[in-house]
């Protein structure tokens, strides 16, 4: 991580947000939270299982398994804002408490500030 955001310009996505936050925000022009509504998320996940896809992220032969595991994402996926929003919310103003954040609360809005950005072309957001 700390290599990939020495660069002038890079996107990273907010997984280990509390192990990487410390690294990544100082170095932040902007924070683009998408913060999808539980019940979609929940929804998704079921139903991703459930249709049982081929997705890129699981290795050719794989599978989605209703297993135990499962069932604990799940619970994450539920518990999210109660359990883990706080979390990262704190580690998020500690480590970079001036750095801008987008908040977009579904897809609509997701849409619209995409459709706000310029074009390649036009060079980067100042």
């Amino acid at each position: 991580v700390r290599d990939a955001v020495a660069a002038d310009g890079w996107v990273c996505e907010g997984n280990y947000a509390r192990r990487t936050f410390d690294l990544r925000l100082p170095r932040a022009d902007l924070i683009i939270w998408l913060d999808t509504p539980r019940l979609t998320c929940f929804t998704r996940v079921i139903l991703r299982s459930a249709l049982n896809r081929p997705r890129p992220d699981i290795p050719a032969g794989c599978t989605e398994k209703l297993d135990r595991e499962f069932l604990t994402f799940l619970k994450y996926v539920w518990t999210f804002d109660r359990g883990h929003r706080p979390g990262i919310e704190a580690v998020r103003l500690a480590a970079g408490p001036s750095v801008p954040v987008v908040h977009l609360r579904g897809g609509q809005q997701i849409a619209e500030f995409l459709e706000r950005l310029p074009a390649a072309s036009e060079g980067c957001l100042e």
